[in-house]
């Protein structure tokens, strides 16, 4: 996650924050001078509202950053998985290399030994 994505996240939260003091203290003086059980009501519902929302987007960002965070690693996982996939490829060309020498020495030393004992009396 970049700074300027955090600093960004950060101002939007002390934006929220901010708006949502200033409607609770406009909110209060309102119903205070109107002092009615509705609008009490609506001023608290306001309220939980605000917390709620803000709340949601905490759980919201938490969410995406442990999404990201596995995409990051799932990521990483296959790079991994593919690197050593290579290897095991590598490998196992270099044995077949290998085996496809020793064969054809034995053949050699076969042919060898079969021709010694040809020139032997």
């Amino acid at each position: 996650m970049t700074e300027g994505a955090s600093n960004t996240r950060g101002f939007i939260a002390l934006a929220q924050l901010v708006s949502m003091v200033v409607g609770t203290v406009h909110s209060g003086a309102f119903v205070a001078s109107r002092p009615r059980p509705g609008i009490i009501a609506l001023a608290a519902c306001a309220i939980v509202i605000a917390v709620l929302t803000l709340y949601g987007i905490r759980v919201l960002e938490a969410d995406r950053e442990v999404a990201t965070d596995l995409a990051r690693r799932d990521a990483r996982g296959a790079r991994d998985e593919r690197d050593l996939e290579h290897a095991v490829q590598t490998r196992t060309a270099e044995l077949d290399e290998a085996q496809r020498i020793l064969q054809r020495m034995w053949w050699l030393g076969q042919q060898i030994t079969a021709r010694a004992q040809l020139a032997a009396p």
